[in-house]
């Protein structure tokens, strides 16, 4: 991708959920977030790290909730979908083979 111009981008994840209330619900995907995110960043301590920063340069960076590329801070208003801050200079294979094992284990 990066030799066809891809730059650094943003990417939201809106992750499955379930439960019989709209609490579980929203407790279930907080749950499966941070999941992700600290799959990722464990696995792949040198490419992923907590945070967004767009322009990123290198690897990869994840962050829930997504206050600073919303511009709030009402907890009310905040998203707990996961941003993922993807740059051209990361190991795409190793993201996708962790990416893999969390989505089998579900």
């Amino acid at each position: 991708m990066a030799k066809q111009g891809f730059t650094p981008s943003v990417f939201s994840l809106d992750l499955p959920t379930k439960g019989n209330t709209e609490e579980e619900k929203e407790a279930y995907k907080r749950q499966l977030n941070l999941k992700l995110i600290h799959l990722m960043i464990n696995e792949i301590p040198n490419e992923s790290k907590f945070c967004v920063s767009y322009g990123q340069l290198k690897g990869c960076y994840w962050t829930i909730p997504a206050t600073s590329t919303q511009g709030t801070t009402k907890e009310g208003d905040k998203d707990y979908i996961v941003r993922a801050s993807l740059s051209p200079n990361m190991d795409l294979d190793l993201h996708k083979k962790v990416f893999l094992k969390f989505v089998e284990e579900l």
